[in-house]
């Protein structure tokens, strides 16, 4: 009976490590690691309803089944990339370029990712986005693209939350601030204009007053000739009458 129980005892031991020891390597990390992502992925692979066998053969080497598209045979990790530049193609935008992404190089054993996605395109780009993993910075942990979405929405929330919040807090300076600033764009737009059209009135009053000293001395000189063809008017006259005075005396 007590070999019985050390027995059950190695048992749970040994389960523990197989199962258990990749959801350990998912739990928090100080910096994204290709080891502790390889295992998160192992970790996120067997979550998937997808996947039909998952089995560990030797290190980067695994027996491999999946519903996605016909494949049933040996997958072999060549590389993990893990970088902020890593592009992610799928339906998802995560929308923050800080974010640590990793994603597996993988060779399928007997046929290639090119056979794959020239027979089943839509298909293949499912499961490739399955690949994908990103390090959140908040729970210290690798995660699918649906919980980094989560986080991220978290995130959004959070950050609105606190902005709301500083405006509630000081709202009336903030519309001054903001009024001002307004009024301060639209008199800069204007000073242009308004520069424009001050020196167009005053060259338009200083044509004006051009133009009436003009007609003021026009109309001087004007009358000046007029006096003065009078007056020569009023000579002419006299003259006459003095010329038809002595022809009557003669």
């Amino acid at each position: 009976m007590q070999k019985l129980g050390l027995f059950m005892t190695a048992l749970a031991i040994m389960l523990f490590c197989i199962v258990g020891a990749p959801a350990l390597a998912t739990e928090n990390e100080d910096a994204p690691t290709k080891e502790s992502f390889t295992a998160a992925w192992e970790v996120q692979q067997r979550k998937l309803p997808t996947t039909l066998l998952l089995e560990k053969k030797a290190d980067n080497v695994y027996l491999y089944e999946t519903t996605i598209f016909p494949f049933k045979g040996e997958i072999r990790i060549l590389n993990v990339v893990i970088d902020k530049s890593v592009d992610y193609y799928a339906d998802y935008d995560l929308n923050y370029e800080d974010i640590e992404r990793g994603v597996l190089e993988i060779e399928l054993v007997g046929t290639t990712r090119e056979d794959l996605r020239e027979k089943y395109p839509h298909s293949f780009s499912l499961w490739d986005s399955h690949n994908y993993l990103f390090f959140s910075d908040e729970t210290k942990r690798w995660l699918s693209p649906k919980e980094m979405g989560d986080v991220v929405d978290l995130r959004e929330e959070r950050e609105e939350r606190k902005e709301n919040e500083e405006k509630a807090q000081c709202p009336t300076p903030k519309k001054d601030n903001e009024s001002d600033l307004l009024n301060a764009k639209i008199w800069i737009s204007l000073a242009p204009s308004f520069l424009l059209f001050l020196i167009f009135g005053a060259l338009s009053i200083y044509s004006l007053n051009v133009q009436r000293k003009y007609f003021n001395r026009t109309n001087e000189i004007n009358n000046q000739y007029i006096i003065k063809q009078d007056q020569a008017n009023a000579l002419h006259k006299e003259a006459v009458s003095l010329l038809k005075q002595l022809s009557e005396k003669k």
